[in-house]
């Protein structure tokens, strides 16, 4: 596990019903000018678990914000028409098991831009839009991957429960 230089960030994380404390680095790669002061920052991350005794498990890999700046202060980016929801808020890499070898990729993100509430990247994982469909921002996941902890996810509740 490699430790980064970068900014200490710390946390929760919610797997099931659990609730884990999380900490650890981010470390800043580059930002980008999209248009009208909108911005996005790629960063590394490493973030550890805290269990109750010692480490869980940590996460690493690479992650996207974007934000504008209003007021001399930076503020995270939110579009209701979900425009570049592929960058907001997200985490892609790997989670490892503390004493294990076994790299797990994941992809995570908080607050989904807009009605756009899926995980980027993934496409594979929703069914197709149905060719009546004038929206074409409501994602179902497809019947095969349901079977992998998806068989209770309600696809229209858009509602995401604050545990935090």
């Amino acid at each position: 596990m490699e430790h980064l230089l970068g900014y200490f960030v710390a946390g929760k994380r919610k797997r099931d019903n659990t609730v884990q404390s999380i900490s650890g680095q981010i470390k800043p790669r580059k930002i980008f000018i999209v248009e009208n002061a909108i911005y996005i920052l790629s960063f590394d991350y490493l973030l550890i678990e805290k269990g109750a005794i010692d480490s869980l498990g940590y996460f690493t890999g690479i992650g996207t914000v974007v934000f504008t700046i209003s007021n001399n202060e930076p503020k995270i980016y939110w579009s209701e028409v979900g425009e570049l929801r592929q960058y907001n808020n997200i985490f892609i890499g790997i989670w490892r098991q503390k004493n294990s070898e076994k790299n797990n990729e994941c992809i995570f993100n908080f607050n989904p831009s807009g009605t756009h509430n899926k995980l980027p990247f993934r496409s594979d994982f929703y069914k197709d839009f149905a060719s009546d469909d004038p929206c074409k921002c409501f994602f179902e996941i497809k019947e095969e991957y349901r079977r992998y902890g998806w068989e209770t996810y309600d696809d229209s509740n858009g509602y995401k429960e604050k545990w935090w």
